[in-house]
């Protein structure tokens, strides 16, 4: 990985791809970033965010799919999370296992975390006082 890198989580991808209110702020911060690192449940849970707009009638499905497939151009890496590593940094931290996914992998690549969830964030900042999450 290079030092331009990322881990991004799905409230900060689906925050750029359904144009919600910290997106730009947030666009900043991973455009500048040479690439996203996510863990592999990343295009899912993304995905469910949509599905969740869709059903609450904020968009219809026809966009949903569209605006998810902009993230077909992004420059992701996607990287194996092993269940054993997310379980023990989520015991450790409070998280969910889903959280502590892009935690465990933030730690192990040492990449600062792009998150706009309060919690995970929180989490990070007591790993590395430094902050990881902008």
């Amino acid at each position: 990985m290079t030092s331009g890198d990322v881990v991004v989580d799905a409230s900060a991808a689906a925050a750029i791809v359904f144009r919600e209110p910290d997106s730009l702020r947030i666009a900043r911060h991973l455009f500048r970033a040479s690439r996203a690192v996510v863990p592999q449940l990343f295009h899912l849970e993304v995905a469910n965010v949509g599905r969740t707009k869709v059903r609450r009638h904020e968009i219809d499905e026809a966009e949903a799919i569209e605006l998810l497939a902009t993230m077909e151009s992004w420059p992701l890496k996607v990287e194996t999370v092993a269940w054993r590593e997310a379980w023990t940094v989520a015991f450790a931290s409070g998280l969910t296992v889903y959280d502590a996914a892009y935690l465990h992998l933030a730690d192990r690549l040492r990449l600062p975390l792009l998150s706009l969830d309060d919690t995970l964030v929180g989490a990070a900042r007591k790993r590395d006082p430094t902050g990881r999450a902008p």
